[in-house]
């Protein structure tokens, strides 16, 4: 609303850029479109079926899923000494996975799928950010086309218990308290989001990118323990940390790895 309110921008809404409507219209952007909201929808499945902290250890595969897909589809070789330091985050989900308590394979496939989703949303993103719309504008833009792109399966697929559910909830609750509910969850939702968007355009890879958003996700599992009371094992708790740990050491090796490269072009331009 904002965005829309004030198009000139002020302290808190940057000025409004409307994306060219070739780009707009274009394969790329409407794929990232759909993978944005596909990666939201999975993970709200797995939000629905298992414990919202085995949720974010699952998520914390993202950077494993990003190093495969750049690799895979995108050609972006990722050094062996990365892919050696992703091994501790994939044998952590594997490890709290084995013992979660409330484990299902609903519940573990939406957060996968979700990382799949994300991992391309990213990279598409990254590819596309350019100097005339910063991350903010097209974030946007992202949102209200998949919105776009979500609208015809939920009619399609729940339009029947729609109206029932929001019914109910409002017998529960009261109108103005499920109103007042649903806004503040879909602002402070956008705002999460948008600040992760944000860092794709800060950082200067995607799979940085997914390190910084495993690092929100530390917080996000301690929290979910203590605000929802989720009982785990102590299996659980060692694969959790021992994933954040394995992050960790990529972000180390990746920086390192960065400068490496650096390093060697700095070199070869001055050889030239």
């Amino acid at each position: 609303m904002g965005w829309l309110l004030f198009p000139k921008g002020n302290g808190i809404f940057p000025e409004r850029q409307l994306m060219p409507r070739d780009k707009l219209l274009g394969w790329r952007f409407q794929l990232q479109a759909a993978c944005h909201g596909v990666g939201h929808t999975a993970v709200n499945f797995s939000y629905g079926a298992v414990a919202v902290s085995f949720t974010h250890t699952v998520k914390a595969m993202e950077p494993f899923v990003a190093a495969f897909i750049s690799q895979t589809f995108f050609g972006k070789r990722v050094p062996f000494a990365v892919w050696l330091s992703l091994m501790p985050v994939v044998a952590g989900v594997a490890l709290a996975s084995a013992h979660e308590l409330s484990f299902n394979w609903m519940g573990f496939n939406g957060a996968m799928f979700s990382n799949v989703a994300f991992a391309f949303r990213n990279y598409l993103a990254k590819e596309g950010l350019s100097d005339k719309l910063n991350s903010t504008n097209q974030y946007i833009h992202l949102s209200i086309i998949s919105l776009l792109w979500c609208i015809p399966p939920i009619f399609m697929l729940e339009a029947d218990k729609l109206l029932p559910a929001m019914q109910a909830a409002v017998a529960s609750h009261g109108l103005w308290p499920f109103v007042f509910d649903l806004a503040t969850v879909g602002l402070t939702y956008h705002l999460y989001n948008q600040l992760c968007f944000n860092a794709i355009e800060a950082f200067d890879r995607p799979l940085t990118a997914s390190v910084g958003n495993v690092a929100k996700r530390c917080f996000v599992i301690g929290f979910s323990i203590l605000y929802f009371g989720n009982a785990i094992t102590p299996q659980t708790a060692a694969g959790t940390v021992v994933a954040i740990l394995g992050v960790f050491l990529y972000s180390l090796v990746s920086a390192r790895e960065k400068a490496k490269g650096e390093g060697k072009g700095g070199a070869a331009a001055q050889a030239a």
